[in-house]
């Protein structure tokens, strides 16, 4: 297998191309012509977007932290079926004409309040003058389909580690179970739901069995991550460290140890 994967300017992982081995028509193994792509949509450090040849996964957060609270899948082929003309592409396809830019901005607000079903007193007087109705406008417009889509509510711990997934009828369809340094140790997903987030930032990587952190690069099972911390020095002597107490400490976004909360005992390692 071989895979490779392209970031944008900021560093944020935005596709990735696997080759998977396969056996051709002699009996050998090789790599696959065509590779497997996925790509992925961010809001500001935050993966929000995971698109494949198949489905869209969208992930909605708590506000203002990392902890996943939705999760959203629509099949490419429901995508499809939820495109439609806009009401200028329809009067402009259908006449031959092409429309003046500003009569098309005029048409594309009118669509959306015509679909909000509040048709505005300005839209109303302007179609009064084109000598036109509201009710003709309406059937020119092409119907909008509503693509089904699958949701499930996210279940996390204290720290924002996803443990389970919930169904609009409250039926478990993924959980997981992981020890202190993130190292899965059960999985159920009966649905073969993907589901990639681990603690907060991470996601898990198929291919290579890392955590992909924003900025780095994380091995659960060494309990370090095996990329530079970008801070340097700042994140202490040890560039490659992990939380000493995982269950009490977390690597924020910038990599610098934050504290879960004071420990009195210990005073100055906060």
């Amino acid at each position: 297998m071989e895979s490779r994967y392209l970031y944008d300017p900021l560093g944020r992982r935005t596709g990735k191309r696997v080759w998977r081995r396969e056996r051709d028509l002699t009996g050998w193994m090789s790599l696959s012509r065509k590779p497997e792509e996925t790509w992925y949509g961010w809001d500001g450090d935050r993966l929000t977007t995971v698109q494949t040849q198949q489905t869209r996964i969208q992930t909605v957060y708590q506000p203002g932290s990392f902890t996943p609270l939705l999760r959203i899948e629509t099949e490419n082929g429901e995508q499809a079926k939820a495109r439609h003309r806009s009401l200028a592409e329809v009067l402009q396809e259908d006449t031959g004409v092409t429309l003046p830019a500003e009569l098309a901005v005029m048409l594309g607000r009118l669509e959306r309040e015509l679909r909000a079903g509040a048709v505005s007193a300005e839209s109303e007087a302007w179609l009064a003058q084109c000598g036109l109705t509201v009710e003709q406008m309406e059937s020119q417009m092409e119907a909008e389909y509503i693509p089904e889509r699958r949701l499930h509510l996210y279940h996390c711990d204290h720290r924002g580690l996803p443990q389970a997934l919930i169904s609009p009828e409250g039926e478990t369809a993924w959980r997981g179970e992981y020890d202190e340094w993130g190292n899965q140790l059960n999985e159920e997903n009966p649905h073969h739901l993907y589901q990639p987030y681990r603690l907060p930032g991470q996601q898990y990587d198929e291919e290579s069995g890392l955590y992909y952190n924003r900025h780095r690069y994380y091995d659960p099972l060494q309990g370090r991550y095996i990329t530079q911390d970008p801070i340097g020095l700042k994140g202490g002597i040890n560039l490659y460290t992990y939380p000493l107490a995982p269950i009490r400490y977390t690597t924020g976004v910038r990599t610098s140890y934050k504290c879960i909360w004071a420990s009195r005992s210990r005073p100055g390692r906060c």
